[in-house]
This record gives C-alpha cells, structure tokens and sequence, in this order.
C-alpha cells in the first residue's frame, strides 16, 4: 500500500497539480485494505478513485465514498438505468461513466 501511494506521489510531484490523474482499481480487494490505500492516496488529490469494489455491490461503494472526500467513480459495468437507479439512490455516485458502446448497454442508453 505504502509503494502505490508513493508511486502516485512521485506521479503527482512529477505533473503537479496542472494535470488530473486518478486511480482505478483493477482486481477486487478487501475492505480495510483498500480503505487504507484510498487514505494514504488523498494528499495527492486525485481526480477521482474508479470501482474501488464490485461495481454491483453499492452499499459498498456508498461505504467507501462516505469515507473519504475523494470522488468515486462508476458505471462502466453498470448497463441498465435501473442500475443507475440504484447507485444514485445512494447519494454517492460521486462520478458516473456509462459506456454506451458495451453491446449490453447500448439498447438501454437511448
């Protein structure tokens, strides 16, 4: 955790504050774990932290985002608007990205 955040530090001392950088989470993580990380990356102020967890899993997402300032982004495998529903119901999409182009998303984005 500590090497991540401090790659994004170097990233963030490298561009300054001119240029966005966010931070996505490829691979599912626990929760203390990615709590942490989503912690130790705030000084360096990124755009937006994308999927933290499971992007279905929304009470989740709703916990973290209520556990730090930084916005969470979402949608890029969510692909209906009731799955949309759901995460604004939350008050915590922080950041919604729908990719209208996935073949399952793409009837419904109209």
């Amino acid at each position: 955790m500590q090497y991540a955040a401090e790659r994004f530090g170097e990233l963030r001392k490298a561009v300054g504050n001119e240029v966005d950088s966010a931070s996505t989470f490829t691979e599912p993580s626990v929760r203390p774990p990615r709590s942490l990380l989503i912690k130790a990356l705030e000084p360096y102020q990124p755009m937006f932290i994308e999927e933290p967890c499971q992007a279905q899993n929304h009470d989740v997402m709703a916990d973290i985002a209520r556990g730090t300032h930084l916005p969470i982004a979402t949608g890029e495998r969510v692909f209906t608007k009731w799955g949309f529903s759901e995460v604004l119901e939350r008050r915590r999409p922080w950041c919604c990205s729908p990719i209208c182009a996935t073949p399952a998303a793409s009837p419904k984005c109209g």
